[in-house]
C-alpha cells in the first residue's frame, strides 16, 4: 500500500511539471493495434530548443 500511495504522488507531481496533458497509449507491435495512434502523438510533440 505503501508504494501505490508513493506512485500516486509521483504522478500528481509530474502532471505539475508537464508542459502538456499526459498522454497514455497502449500499442501492439505485433499486431499493428495503436501504432497509427502512437505515430500521431509523436508527430504532434513539438520541437524543444535551447
Amino acid at each position: 500500500m505503501r508504494n501505490e500511495a508513493l506512485l500516486m504522488l509521483q504522478l500528481a507531481r509530474l502532471r505539475r511539471e508537464l508542459r502538456r496533458p499526459l498522454l497514455l497509449l497502449e500499442a501492439s507491435g505485433v499486431e499493428g493495434d495503436g501504432v497509427p495512434e502512437l505515430r500521431q502523438a509523436l508527430i504532434n510533440v513539438p520541437a524543444v530548443v535551447g
